[in-house]
């Protein structure tokens, strides 16, 4: 067998480029032992009592959330590339990857991205990745080209991708990841 060409051309400047995201933030509930307040609180009162502070932590946690569609599948190596990135960089608290589709229905539906051999598994909620603290990022990974970019927008919220949307990024950064090359964004729904 010969190895395939990778999919990400560049990953290191793919990395270089989460970087910012790198910023540490203190933690709401880890907390970690501050050795200059103790000794100073030492020095003062001769009591050795332990001083603590806010552990650092990633300030971010990402969200993968992957469009299924019928030609999403072309791109599956680019996006499992992308995501083994993603949780690589060190760049994120946590990565979770998501699965967004459609059903009979066409309501659209969330499940979170398992082993396959666990069987079937329930759809969740698109508001399970809303954040109230705006710490999570929502990347959402598509080509823009399924039937639910070109439903009416006024539908059911569980039916209108837009409306989701709407609702990732009023809780959290959220940001596009179109697959196709920009020149031909105008051939999607994008």
């Amino acid at each position: 067998k010969t190895p395939a060409a990778p999919g990400l051309r560049n990953k290191l400047a793919l990395r270089r480029e989460l970087r910012p995201l790198m910023r540490k933030v203190a933690s709401r509930t880890q907390q970690i032992l501050d050795e200059e307040k103790t000794v100073n609180q030492f020095a003062e009162n001769r009591i050795l009592i332990p001083q603590f502070k806010p552990a650092p932590e990633r300030w971010l946690d990402l969200a993968l959330v992957v469009e299924k569609s019928a030609s999403i599948i072309i791109w599956q190596e680019i996006i499992g590339e992308f995501q083994q990135l993603n949780e690589l960089s060190g760049a994120f608290r946590s990565v979770s990857t998501w699965n967004l589709q459609t059903n009979e229905k066409n309501e659209i539906k969330l499940f979170a991205q398992q082993n396959k051999s666990l069987g079937k598994q329930r759809s969740r909620s698109h508001k399970e990745l809303l954040d109230s603290a705006g710490r999570r990022l929502i990347l959402f990974v598509s080509d823009c080209t399924s039937p639910i970019w070109y439903r009416n927008q006024n539908q059911n919220q569980n039916h209108n991708i837009y409306n989701i949307l709407k609702q990732w990024s009023n809780s959290s950064p959220l940001a596009i990841v179109q697959l196709f090359p920009e020149k031909l964004w105008t051939r999607t729904a994008m």
